[in-house]
Formats: C-alpha cells, structure tokens, sequence
C-alpha cells in the first residue's frame, strides 16, 4: 500500500498579502518622489491618481477582489505615475537620446484603467448571474 502525500504548493502571495506588500512599496515610493521634485504642484495632481486609487483598492479587496496580474499592473501604473511626477515626464533620467517616458506613461494610463474597468464589469455582471446562468455562458457541465 502506497501513500500518497500532497505535493507542497509553490508559495503564492494572497490577494491581501499583494495589496499590502503592493501599498507598502508604492507608500515608500511616494514618500521618495516627494522629497524634492522638479514641480511641487505637478508632483500632487499627478500623484493624486494614487492617493485615490490605494484607499478604493483597500475598501474594495473583499467585495470585489482582483487578480493577482491586476493588482500588480495597478502597482506599476502607480511607480510610472510617481516616477513621472517627480522629474515631469519629459525629464525623466532614462540615459537615451529621446526620452520615451511620456509614451510609457500615456501607454500605462490607457491600458491599466482599460483592465481595471474591464475586470470589475465583468465581475459585477457574473455576481448578478445565477450559478445556472454562469454555467450556460461558459459552456461548463454541471
């Protein structure tokens, strides 16, 4: 007779633990893009975007909960938005001869919001379906 013990799983972080180790990073790279930037006014409206976003990602975590890809793509819009803020974008030190940063930024700020709005459509419509329903849309056997 043979027994059989599960495999361990690969450590994977929990949406929550994400979120933490997410806001924790992007606090820390607020307080640094803070410190002297190139244009006082410029820093705060384009780091307000962040000071929304962290507060409605934490209220919303257990109701509508979102990828672990999403949340990620969020952090990073957010580094982009800071990084951008504190230098402006155009002077963003990237070492080459034409800076690029204002491109990255725009392609962050369309396709980040375009996730986010998307994800949560989605999950708004399938929590108003009945698990009959769900199964008829995704063609899953009972």
């Amino acid at each position: 007779m043979t027994v059989s013990l599960p495999l361990p799983s690969p450590a994977v972080p929990t949406r929550t633990s994400l979120l933490a180790l997410g806001s924790a990073l992007i606090l820390g790279l607020l307080v640094l893009s803070g410190i002297a930037p190139y244009d006082r006014p410029t820093w705060f409206l384009e780091v307000a975007p962040v000071l929304i976003a962290l507060p409605v990602l934490w209220a919303t975590h257990r109701r509508f909960p979102l990828t672990p890809l999403l949340y990620v793509l969020i952090f990073l819009h957010c580094a982009v938005l800071m990084l951008g803020s504190a230098y402006t974008y155009a002077r963003v030190p990237l070492g080459l001869e034409r800076n690029p940063y204002d491109r990255i930024g725009h392609f962050f700020q369309g396709f980040v919001p375009a996730l986010a709005i998307g994800a949560t459509t989605v999950l708004v419509a399938l929590s108003r379906l009945h698990d009959r329903q769900i199964r008829a849309v995704t063609r899953l056997p009972n």
